[in-house]
C-alpha cells in the first residue's frame, strides 16, 4: 500500500494551489456575509444567507469537475505513459486521484461549513426572541452525512465514466456521456426500492427549540444517503476496474 500512499500525497501536492484558491474565495464569501448582515437580519439580507449556503455546496459541487479534469489531464498532455508505465497496478493511479480530491473536497467543506455555524449562533444570538440553534454534534452529524453521500456518489459516477472511456476506442465523449445519464436514470429508478430495503438504518433525529420553546422534531432518513454512497462505492470499482484492465500506453 505504500506506493499508493506515495500517489496520494502525491496528487495531494500537485492540486494544493487549487485547494488554496478554493479555500481563499470560501473565507472571502463569509467574510462578506459576516460584515454586511444586519442583526438581527431582515429580509434584505436573505442574498447574503444565499452567499453563505454557497460557500457551503461549492466543495462537493466542484469535486466532481474538478475529478474528471485530473483524470484527462494527463491523457491530454500525452504524459500518461509515465504513470502507466509504473511497476504497481494501474488502478493504484486512479484511486489516488479520487482520494485526493475528496480528501480536499472534504477538508474545504469542514471550513465553509464552520464558518457558516458560527454564523448560525451568532444571528440566534442576536435574536430578539430566544432561540437554541441546532446543537454541535447534531450540526456535524447531518452536515457529514450529506456531504458523504453526495461526494461518494458523484465522484464514484466521474470515475466510472473515466473509466469506460480509457476502454473504447471511438466515439468515448459520446458513449461516456450515454453510460452517465444511463447510470444516473438507475440510480434514481432504484432509489425508492433500496431506500425501502435499507429502512432498518432508521433515522437521525435532532431537536431544534425555537422562538417560545417550542420544539421541533427533526430527521434524516439513513436509508437514501446509505444507498447513494454504495451505489457510488460501486461506479467507483467498476471505474477502476475498467482503467486496470483495458487502460493502454
Amino acid at each position: 500500500m505504500k506506493p499508493l500512499l506515495t500517489l496520494y500525497l502525491k496528487e495531494l501536492k500537485e492540486h494544493r494551489t487549487f485547494a488554496a484558491l478554493s479555500l481563499v474565495v470560501t473565507i472571502c464569501i463569509q467574510v462578506v456575509v459576516f460584515a454586511k448582515i444586519d442583526l438581527p437580519p431582515g429580509p434584505g439580507d436573505m442574498v447574503l444567507g444565499f452567499l453563505a449556503a454557497i460557500s457551503v455546496g461549492l466543495p462537493p459541487l466542484i469535486a466532481p469537475f474538478f475529478l474528471a479534469h485530473i483524470y484527462n489531464a494527463e491523457w491530454k498532455g500525452n504524459t500518461h505513459y509515465l504513470t502507466l508505465s509504473l511497476p504497481i497496478p494501474r488502478w493504484y493511479i486512479r484511486l489516488s486521484k479520487w482520494g485526493a480530491v475528496l480528501s480536499l473536497s472534504g477538508f474545504l467543506y469542514m471550513i465553509a461549513c464552520t464558518g457558516v455555524y458560527i454564523l448560525y449562533l451568532w444571528i440566534a444570538g442576536h435574536l430578539e426572541t430566544k432561540v437554541y440553534p441546532i446543537g454541535f454534534a447534531d450540526f456535524w452529524v447531518v452536515a457529514i452525512t450529506w456531504w458523504v453521500s453526495i461526494s461518494l456518489l458523484t465522484l464514484g459516477l466521474i470515475t466510472a465514466m473515466e473509466g469506460l472511456r480509457s476502454a473504447i476506442k471511438r466515439f468515448r465523449t459520446v458513449l461516456a456521456g450515454g453510460f452517465l445519464g444511463i447510470c444516473l436514470l438507475t440510480f434514481a429508478r432504484l432509489m425508492d426500492p433500496a431506500s425501502e430495503a435499507l429502512q432498518f438504518l432508521g433515522a437521525y433525529r435532532y431537536e431544534i427549540i425555537g422562538p417560545g420553546g417550542l420544539i421541533s422534531l427533526r430527521e434524516i432518513a439513513l436509508s437514501g444517503h446509505a444507498f447513494a454512497a454504495v451505489y457510488g462505492l460501486l461506479m467507483l470499482a467498476l471505474g477502476l476496474y475498467l482503467f486496470n484492465r483495458f487502460s493502454e500506453i
